[in-house]
This record gives C-alpha cells, structure tokens and sequence, in this order.
C-alpha cells in the first residue's frame, strides 16, 4: 500500500476457530484487502480448509494449525509475530465473528496517519463496530464530537497496530487465553504512551457471542449468553485487568465496574444455566485476584 509516497505493509491476522462456512467469503476479503494475510487456526478439523481451497483455489495466505484451542492472545501472537518477521509495518487482528467491509483496511490506514498527525502518537488504531445480533453500535456510552477520540478499550478485532507498539510493549497475554486480552493491551499501550484512538468513520460489523435484546419494563436489556467457561474467563481476567489498571484509569474502571455489575445481574435473572455460570463467575473472580492463569481445566 502506498501512504505519504511510501510503501508500507499492512499484514492481517485472522483466527479461527471450528468456522462456519461464511467464513470463508471473509477470508477471501481479507487477502484481497491487505498485503499479506496469516490465518490461525485453533484445533478445528481439516475438512473447512479443504472446502475453502476447493471454493477458492487462487487464495494466497498462509494458515498456522494448532493442534488445539491456544487461546485468542496466542493465537494473535503467532500472526503477529510472522507477519512482522515477514516485514510488515502494520498488523490487523481480526476474529472469524468480524465481517469485513469493502476498504476496510485501506480506510483505517488513512485514518491512522491523520490521527497521528492530530495526537503525535498512535499505539492501536481502530473503528467504531456494531453488533449484527442486537444492531447497536459501539462505543454507545458517549456521543463522538470528532472524527478522532481517545479509548480505554476496544474488542480486538479490527485493530491497526503499528510495528512500533510491539516492540515497545511486546504482545497480548497468552496466559488470558480469552477475554480481556484486548482491554489489557490498550491499557498497557496507553500507559507506555500509545493511546489507542477510535473513529466513528468507519464500522466494523461484528457478532458479540450470540447476544441478543430483551426488553423490561421500558428498557431494551442486551443478553450475550455466554457459557459457563466464557463466563469464568471473563470475572478472572476482568478483575486482574481492575487490579492493574483501576487506579490509573479510574473513568474506565467506574465504567467497566458497571458494565460487570450489570452483565452479572443479567445473567442471574434471565440466562439458562444460572447456577454453573455463577459457581465459574465466582471461580474467575477468586482466580482473578490470586493471578491464576492459562487454560481452564474443566
């Protein structure tokens, strides 16, 4: 891609995990969008691979297997890691419930080099997203006033990452495994001086879990139903993130405080399976404050 009369690499990464078959459309997007593009995979079997060469018989990308479930951050890391030995200057991570829009990447890029301009630095760079399950648009808890804001945090996917904030802060967490891994990284990158900037201008469709709205009394209530194993990922790796960051991000902190309390409460009163999803919320939070990490043995 040429940006300022200079050539710049943007690399994508894509992880998978037992994907449908629309995947493969994304895929297909995502190697023609960015320069070179690194799919890794969790421990699916081969027969979605197998169909996706027989579709798609000219697609250029390169598939990292792992043998079983390593985790998101993992699996980013691997992407990340190739994608920057290959010399890209930029990574995009991308998870397979993001929908990729046409000139994405090619947007953000532009974006990234106006935000810098405005900021001085830019550690991740991403857009605004919206949930294809509910159809609302996120961030929702303020109203932009500019083309360009300041975040805590973001979900992961979507996110333009330069080379320079690797390399000053290093990687996502393997041993978050999943949840949080992006929340950590924005504010571990903010607190090196990398804010991560967000813009309305673009949107990245995406698919929050199987979140879906119910309405009580006058209030339309957003369920995501994650199972019991999402459930104890996301206390524990929610709460360490607060005993990190709480007290240097403390706007954030009252906020995602709220956010916790209210998923909480949402999953008590109107989910299935209640009582296990508590016992492994409980369990997260107890792991969460003693640091107990890495993959949950269930």
């Amino acid at each position: 891609m040429q940006k300022n009369g200079l050539a710049v690499r943007v690399g994508a990464v894509l992880v998978t995990y037992h994907p449908e078959d629309e995947v493969m459309e994304n895929i297909s997007r995502l190697a023609a969008q960015a320069d070179e593009l690194v799919v890794v995979d969790n421990g699916s079997s081969e027969t979605f691979w197998i169909r996706l060469r027989e579709q798609y018989p000219d697609l250029q990308f390169r598939l990292i297997s792992n043998p079983k479930n390593l985790g998101i951050a993992t699996a980013f890391n691997l992407g990340a890691r190739a994608l920057l030995e290959s010399g890209c200057d930029f990574v995009m991570t991308f998870d397979q419930d993001s929908v990729l829009p046409p000139g994405y990447i090619a947007a953000l890029l532009e974006g990234f080099y106006a935000a810098k301009a405005i900021f001085g630095q830019v550690g991740v760079f991403a857009s605004y997203y919206r949930d294809e399950n509910s159809g609302l648009l996120f961030p929702n808890h303020f109203q932009a006033t500019s083309d360009y804001l300041i975040a805590d945090s973001t979900i992961s996917s979507g996110n333009l990452i330069p080379a320079e904030t690797f390399l000053k802060i290093g990687f996502f967490r393997d041993d978050f495994f999943i949840d949080a891994v992006d929340t950590e990284y924005h504010l571990r990158a903010s607190d090196a001086g990398l804010p991560l900037i967000l813009t309305p201008n673009v949107v990245l469709p995406h698919r929050i879990g199987n979140q879906r709205l119910t309405r009580l009394l006058w209030l339309e209530i957003p369920l995501t139903s994650h199972n019991y194993i999402r459930r104890y990922y996301m206390a524990r790796n929610r709460v360490h993130t607060y005993k990190l960051f709480a007290a240097r991000h403390p706007s954030w902190f009252r906020l995602e405080l709220r956010m916790f309390l209210g998923d909480f409460l949402t999953m008590i009163f109107f989910e299935q399976d209640r009582l296990r999803k508590l016992k492994f919320t409980l369990k997260g939070i107890s792991d969460g404050i003693k640091g107990r990490f890495g993959a949950l043995e269930s």
